[in-house]
């Protein structure tokens, strides 16, 4: 099993469910969820590892809080733009972020 300290984040299993440590969703969940899952299956697929362990270490449940919080501001600004689905849909995400790691 898995003990100690856990250096390797990848490969990220799914996330199952929104937790509290997360600000809810200001829309549905399930949406939320599997844009959130598509980002983290795209990360395991760039570290070229498809074989997720099914439960998160410590460092693991960081990244799926980073990528759901990153996640929730897409899709609100997708929505506030109502750019979802049209024309040049990503104009609005191509801004320069404020920081190398914004929050």
């Amino acid at each position: 099993g898995r003990k100690g300290r856990q250096r390797y984040i990848f490969p990220l299993p799914r996330m199952l469910s929104w937790t509290e440590t997360i600000p809810g969703p200001q829309f549905s969940e399930r949406l939320h969820l599997l844009l959130v899952n598509m980002v983290l299956g795209a990360l395991n697929l760039l570290a070229a590892d498809l074989k997720p362990a099914l439960a998160p270490t410590a460092a693991q449940h960081e990244v799926h809080a980073f990528v759901a919080r990153r996640c929730q501001q897409f899709l609100k600004k997708a929505f506030d733009e109502r750019a979802v689905f049209t024309n040049h849909a990503s104009k609005p995400f191509e801004e320069d972020p404020p920081g190398k790691y914004p929050k």
